[in-house]
């Protein structure tokens, strides 16, 4: 991931994500004493999702169609945050399921 090579429009739409998993950190550290397990799983999909996004802000100014047109594969990070984001959406919704 070379940073020096990216548009502004890059580095402005990391800096937006990056603004994005911080809020979501600091929701997270400062209301763990009223979340329960399934809302800490949640928001820790959400911060894979969101620092993915980060590491990988080509991919969401380039068109779908001109992505499928090149056959092009989503980045590594945001592959691995989506990874992680259904990872922790299904331990969330486990963890739901056996706690009712």
């Amino acid at each position: 991931m070379d940073i020096g090579a990216w548009s502004y429009k890059e580095k402005f739409l990391s800096a937006f994500w990056l603004a994005c998993a911080g809020a979501l950190l600091v929701n997270l550290v400062l209301a763990e004493a009223e979340m329960d397990l399934v809302d800490r799983l949640q928001h820790a999909s959400l911060l894979s999702l969101a620092l993915g996004a980060m590491a990988s802000p080509r991919f969401f100014l380039t068109p779908l169609k001109t992505q499928f047109r090149l056959r092009s594969a989503p980045s590594k990070p945001l592959v691995v945050g989506l990874l992680a984001f259904f990872f922790f959406q299904l331990l969330a919704t486990f963890s739901r399921l056996a706690g009712s």
